[in-house]
């Protein structure tokens, strides 16, 4: 990944996710299960960490390693019921 396509704390959590699959886990890491993908809120990186109490700095040096991650070495999403439970609160 080259630095015009670093993931940013301006960047929507839905076109992250659907851009760098592999984010979805790091935001699973912070119990923020269901909140990446198209179901998941319309929120810019920064708003939702803040939200959410995850220091940006560290946040975006997770991402930005687990993007960089060749597609190969992402594992397959598995759905949970973290996907559809918070459903209606987006």
């Amino acid at each position: 990944m080259n630095e015009a396509e670093k993931i940013t704390a301006e960047m929507f959590l839905p076109e992250m996710v659907q851009r760098y699959p592999a984010t979805r886990a790091v935001l699973d890491s912070y119990g923020l299960h269901g909140c990446g993908g198209p179901q998941g809120p319309r929120e810019r990186l920064g708003w939702f960490s803040r939200l959410h109490g995850v220091p940006i700095d560290k946040l975006l040096r997770e991402l930005n390693e687990a993007a960089s991650q060749t597609p190969s070495d992402v594992p397959e999403f598995a759905p949970s019921i973290g996907d559809t439970i918070y459903r209606p609160f987006f």
